[in-house]
């Protein structure tokens, strides 16, 4: 299974994770990426 996340290049200061209080750790591999001309990055992963 691949998890993809948008980067989004803003400052935002204080505020809640975007991942909360995780239980577990699991190991990511980066698998693809894409800048956009805006700004936003795509990162791709997948387990090891």
């Amino acid at each position: 299974m691949n998890t993809t996340c948008f980067v989004n290049p803003v400052a935002l200061g204080k505020g809640d994770g975007i991942f909360g209080k995780l239980d577990t750790f699991r190991q990511l591999k980066l698998t693809d990426s894409q800048i956009y001309n805006s700004g936003i990055v795509r990162l791709q992963y997948e387990p090891e």
